[in-house]
């Protein structure tokens, strides 16, 4: 649970600002390798929408829970290859064996501005209430 080291370290009224992946992130690329980090989590509760109730859950009090989505263009199919091998967004990704998921994406992908990845991140930011005063009646 994430939320155990924020109210570690955060002073009563201190703030969290939570930056994630969507699930939505890379879906065209994941499907068609049919596999991916979140794959198959598309038609369920978004990723951002659970961390913000887990700190809601957890006495904070959300005051943003934003998705952006953009598109990320590789020159080459080469810098993609790459790119793959240094993120967890295909399980196990193997220049080789996923050879021709690969070459498929890419042309299905590719465009005047390289080779585009739509992306999907997201940020939820929530803020520690402050400490309430005992009263003395």
């Amino acid at each position: 649970m994430i939320t155990r080291e924020f109210e570690r370290v955060l002073r009563p009224g201190g703030a969290v600002v939570y930056m994630g992946i969507g699930e939505q992130d890379g879906r065209e690329l994941k499907e068609t390798f049919g596999r991916g980090q979140d794959f198959d989590r598309w038609n369920g509760r978004p990723l951002s929408e659970e961390i913000a109730q887990e700190l809601s859950d957890a006495g904070f009090v959300v005051t943003r829970n934003q998705a952006f989505r953009f598109e990320e263009f590789y020159h080459s199919p080469g810098d993609l290859d790459t790119f793959l091998h240094q993120v967890p967004i295909i399980d196990n990704y193997d220049s080789a064996a996923d050879k021709e998921a690969f070459d498929r994406y890419v042309a299905a992908a590719t465009v005047d501005q390289g080779v585009r990845l739509s992306r999907h991140w997201f940020i939820v930011q929530a803020q520690k209430p402050t400490a309430v005063e005992p009263s003395h009646s």
